[in-house]
């Protein structure tokens, strides 16, 4: 039975969840971002804060590939890493530092090395650098998110191949109908 949008939206959530648990208590909220089609933005997926705070910062919608934090990790493939970001200039959402985040962590989320997304951790820690560890387990995470978009793909074009198949039968059934 293949997953519904519904399954694919918990799945990215429960994932989320588990990396602001699962790492240290200096991460605090986390995103995860879709690359579109075009492959020129990150789409917003999800997030999950462990502050149960009702002015939880808004993240932007969608954010562009080229000259931001999450776009570096996409195009790399390699952990961007920013201890203060009120310093980079990659980064841009005022409403995160106003909330009072100060540091990031994007990793790429990749499936047999494409990029499929971004997962972004952010700390109220001033200058924090996150710990070897901390790295590998959001690496084995967005491994897992990666299946999750595979599967979310493959459904999606499951879906558009039926449609086309049923519009096919259709007129092949007007087609005999009317000879």
């Amino acid at each position: 039975m293949p997953y519904t949008q519904e399954d694919l939206q918990r799945l990215f959530e429960e994932n989320t969840r588990a990396l602001v648990d699962d790492l240290s208590s200096n991460a605090v909220l986390c995103s995860i971002r879709i690359l579109d089609p075009d492959g020129k933005r990150l789409i917003s997926a999800a997030r999950f804060s462990s502050e149960q705070s009702p002015d939880m910062p808004e993240m932007e919608e969608a954010i562009p590939v080229e000259g931001t934090v999450g776009g570096d990790a996409v195009r790399t493939g390699k952990i961007q890493e920013v201890p203060d970001l009120a310093k980079d200039h990659r980064f841009s959402n005022q409403k995160i530092l106003n909330a009072g985040y100060t540091s990031m962590m994007a990793v790429a989320i990749l499936f047999l090395g494409r990029p499929k997304g971004v997962v972004q951790i952010y700390s109220k820690t001033k200058e924090y650098l996150f710990s070897k560890k901390e790295k590998r387990l959001a690496e084995t995470i967005t491994n897992n998110m990666a299946a999750i978009i595979v599967c979310k793909e493959h459904a999606e074009e499951v879906e558009r191949l039926q449609k086309k198949s049923f519009e096919m039968e259709k007129f092949g059934l007007i087609g005999e109908q009317a000879g």
